[in-house]
């Protein structure tokens, strides 16, 4: 039988081929990508401006047959954290403003330090991807031009402290922007929230940046982190087990309910025009090994009736081995701890992870793996 050969090109311009059965599925795609990615997980796989799916068969089987003889697949690395829209302005180290989409590795920014020292910082990285869903953010007063930002980006909320922006309260917080003093020197000032809209598009391009230490910017002056991975995300707490609950099939469960093999991650839909609206609905990842910080986006975490993003707070498993391995921060002050669990069966049930009992706490780091049996 012959193979198919195709060929891998990353951010670097460098190229890896490799081959495929004539007959393949989307576990042979997985393997090929394993072997040419130890990391693989940190990357989108992009092949005529399409997302290869790895998470979903169905959408992966859509565009699968384009995958041909020669064809070349773009592997991006993942966005690290939340994006703004390109016409964002970002303060230089000069003092100029320049978009965020025409910002280059190398520029020098305006920065920020954890005791509001004003520094600059280099670029080191810039990442673009498009999104369905924004929010226009208003600071200061209502004659500004609003940030427009995905609601998981984290803004500096003041005393060394970051807060992703669907968890800011309008009325309680206050953000900080770049101000000049009596002197003319830069310093952070406080500033309230007037207000918020949320913006629903078939599709927008955001971007992010990627910078050295102190890992900050400033965004239409509002200052800002540039790194998810290092402020973590709440979810179950799936070292505690005395939440993980073993449940029988039903033969009358609702299609958001639908469970696959593997890994499976749970949240409630609150589009109020889905049959599912207020419900917690079921998003299948498969037999994957899944970096939760990395890898929750538009289109892993969507719901199952109206595809829209679903904030993901626990995960179950069935049919198949799994494990996870991660970096916990159990309350708000005590140290990060690095912990992992063994591999674990999960027979033919739905193994599900009660949050009210387990609990939620902070991850730094948490992947998710599952195999088949």
């Amino acid at each position: 039988m012959a193979n198919i050969n195709i060929r891998f090109t990353g951010q670097n311009g460098n190229q890896s081929a490799a081959s495929l059965p004539e007959n393949f599925n989307r576990e042979d795609f997985i393997r090929v990508v394993r072997e040419l990615f130890s990391d693989w997980s940190r990357f989108r796989f992009i092949m005529n401006g399409r997302e290869l799916a790895l998470y979903d068969n169905v959408r992966f089987n859509e565009i699968k047959h384009k995958i041909t003889n020669g064809c070349l697949i773009y592997a991006c690395e993942r966005m690290t954290g939340g994006c703004f829209l390109p016409h964002t302005l970002v303060l230089m180290a000069d003092g100029t403003s320049r978009s965020i989409d025409a910002i280059r590795v190398g520029d020098e920014l305006l920065a920020f330090t954890n005791t509001d020292k004003i520094v600059s910082s280099m670029v080191r990285q810039k990442f673009v991807h498009t999104v369905t869903e924004y929010v226009e953010l208003f600071v200061g007063d209502e004659l500004t031009t609003p940030v427009c930002v995905t609601h998981d980006h984290p803004f500096y909320v003041g005393k060394g402290q970051f807060a992703l922006l669907k968890y800011i309260n309008d009325k309680k917080d206050t953000l900080f922007t770049c101000e000049l003093n009596g002197d003319g020197k830069s310093i952070l000032t406080k500033k309230p929230i007037i207000g918020r809209k949320n913006v629903t598009v078939s599709s927008a391009c955001v971007y992010n940046l990627s910078a050295d230490y102190p890992n900050t910017f400033f965004a239409n002056g509002i200052a800002v982190h540039n790194k998810l991975g290092d402020l973590g995300a709440a979810f179950v707490d799936v070292s505690n087990t005395s939440g993980l609950k073993r449940i029988q099939w039903s033969h009358t469960a609702p299609s958001w309910r639908i469970a696959k093999p593997g890994i499976c991650l749970e949240g409630k839909c609150n589009n109020t025009n889905c049959i599912a609206v207020g419900q917690q609905v079921i998003m299948n990842i498969g037999l994957v090994s899944f970096d939760y910080l990395g890898d929750v986006n538009e289109t892993t975490a969507r719901c199952p009736c109206c595809s829209r993003y679903v904030e993901p707070i626990t995960c179950a498993f069935n049919r198949c081995m799994w494990r996870w391995s991660g970096i916990k921060q159990p309350a708000p002050g005590e140290p990060p701890r690095q912990i992992s669990a063994d591999w674990k069966q999960a027979d033919n049930a739905y193994h599900c992870f009660d949050e009210q009992i387990s609990g939620t706490v902070i991850w730094r780091k948490l992947i998710l793996e599952a195999k088949a049996h």
